[in-house]
């Protein structure tokens, strides 16, 4: 399968070890997965804060937007491309596998100005090294606020499972290798992260830093609403233990929409946290809140700029 110069080997050991991950992560997070639990949960459910954390998520997408545009000094993409790219990345990674929408929006912004994939995909990488520092920062700060019982067997249990899991996925990914028209561009992609951050100047970075923390900012107040919506009383505490779990299950290759891993990381967090009562449930409205407007929006916008390319052409 190709798309967009990517391709894809469906029997690939990489795709298929992603799957097996993600069969694992489902069979611990979905244990106590009811149908008419999840059912009831979607009748009573306050849907105005589901909205509200829909339209928070979008709106973190085009502060992203922003964001990115700072990591370009030659060329100046215009935020409505980039916004238009950053969702074609997360329509690419709910419906393909190995997280492939990174380099999905890669593609299509190499395309629309003309620039070497290897530039647009270290400004990427730049993106990430922010997200994997603000995660650390605000997990180093949570482990003073946080009290669990390392003791408890059902901690320690779940704490083996994410551990192995996690290690495998991380091998995974460090076997990983994408290519551009089958070469190898690593080492060109380095030499352009160093280039990005030498480029940087002062104000770009303190710009940088402000949109870094609105963005996190939001997605905190986005998992509270999302909680608001079930009356599940978490603290803000909880929240950012939940958030900075499920944002490190998200890095791991998967399958589409990280599907397994997402849940499981939600439901470790809350057991993590002694809420253990519609915890499954939980995780899979956290989960439909970015997976129903990031797809339906990125595959509007993947339609979109397929066929001005091909106008182009």
């Amino acid at each position: 399968m190709k798309i967009n110069n990517i391709k894809f080997n469906f029997l690939n050991w990489k795709f298929i070890l992603s799957i097996v991950i993600s069969i694992v992560f489902s069979y611990y997070a979905f244990q106590e997965f009811e149908l008419s639990k999840i059912i009831k949960v979607l009748i009573d459910i306050q849907y105005s804060y589901i909205l509200l954390a829909a339209i928070l998520l979008i709106f973190s997408v085009y502060i992203r937007a922003l964001r990115w545009q700072s990591f370009f000094s030659e060329i100046k993409p215009s935020t409505y491309d980039l916004f238009g790219s950053q969702m074609i990345g997360y329509f690419g990674n709910n419906t393909l596998p190995l997280r492939a929408g990174e380099f999905l929006k890669c593609i299509f912004l190499s395309n629309t100005y003309k620039v070497p994939k290897s530039i647009i995909f270290g400004t990427v990488l730049l993106e990430r090294f922010l997200d994997f520092m603000s995660i650390l920062i605000i997990a180093l700060v949570s482990i003073f606020f946080i009290s669990i019982n390392f003791f408890d067997q059902s901690f320690r249990i779940s704490l083996i499972v994410m551990i192995f899991l996690l290690s495998i996925a991380f091998i995974l990914i460090y076997k990983f290798k994408f290519r551009y028209n089958g070469h190898n561009r690593f080492l060109e992609i380095m030499l352009n992260i160093i280039k990005g951050f030498r480029s940087l100047k002062i104000t770009q970075f303190f710009l940088i830093l402000i949109y870094t923390l609105l963005i996190w900012f939001i997605y905190i107040v986005v998992v509270y609403s999302a909680q608001l919506s079930m009356n599940m009383n978490l603290t803000y505490t909880d929240v950012i233990i939940i958030l900075i779990i499920s944002s490190l299950a998200l890095s791991i290759p998967s399958a589409p929409a990280n599907i397994g891993a997402f849940e499981y990381s939600v439901v470790f967090s809350m057991g993590l946290l002694g809420y253990y009562s519609n915890a499954i449930e939980f995780a899979i409205i956290l989960h439909l809140v970015s997976f129903i407007p990031y797809t339906i929006l990125g595959g509007l916008f993947f339609i979109y700029y397929n066929y001005t390319l091909i106008d182009e052409k």
